[in-house]
C-alpha cells in the first residue's frame, strides 16, 4: 500500500501505518454513482459483524467534503471517510477509472485482493459480502 497521511471529513488523521496490524477495506466511490451507492449496505452489514477491532473500514470519496457529508445525511455508512480534496485518489492511489474500487489490505499492510465495478440493487449487496467475507473470515 502507498505512504500517506489524511484526514477523515471529521478531523481524524489517518496513515498507512496506523493501518496495520488489523485488516483494512478501503473503498472508493463518489456520491452520484449507482454502483458505489448500492454497494453501502453489504458493506455495513459487513461492519456489523465484524466490528473496528480487528479491521478497518475506509472510504476515500471523488467528492468534496461538502458532498460527501450531504450525502452521508441520508446514506449512512458506517467507514471512516476522507474526500478527495488533498488528491489521494489520482496522486497517492492512482485511480482514473473504475468505480467503485475496492482494495482488501491484510494486517501487513499488504493490498491482496482489489476488484473494480459493481451491480446495482440487492445484487450488489450480496456481490461485495461474496467478495469481502471470505478474505475476512480467512485473515482475522
Amino acid at each position: 500500500m502507498p505512504d500517506f497521511k489524511v484526514q477523515t471529513i471529521d478531523g481524524k488523521t489517518i496513515t498507512n501505518k496506523m493501518l496495520q496490524g488489523k485488516m483494512s477495506i478501503i473503498n472508493f466511490w463518489f456520491t452520484t454513482c449507482p454502483p458505489c451507492v448500492a454497494e453501502i449496505p453489504g458493506f455495513n452489514e459487513i461492519v456489523a459483524k465484524y466490528g473496528t477491532d480487528k479491521v478497518n473500514f475506509i472510504s476515500i470519496g471523488k467528492n468534496s467534503k461538502t458532498e460527501i457529508e450531504q450525502f452521508l445525511e441520508k446514506h449512512p455508512w458506517d467507514f471512516l471517510h476522507i474526500s478527495n480534496e488533498e488528491g489521494i485518489v489520482q496522486n497517492i492511489f492512482k485511480i482514473q477509472l473504475g468505480y467503485p474500487t475496492t482494495y482488501i489490505i491484510n494486517k501487513e499492510g499488504v493490498i491482496i485482493k482489489s476488484f473494480s465495478g459493481g451491480a446495482i440493487g440487492e445484487e450488489a449487496t450480496a456481490m461485495i459480502k461474496e467478495k469481502v467475507i471470505p478474505l475476512l473470515e480467512k485473515e482475522i
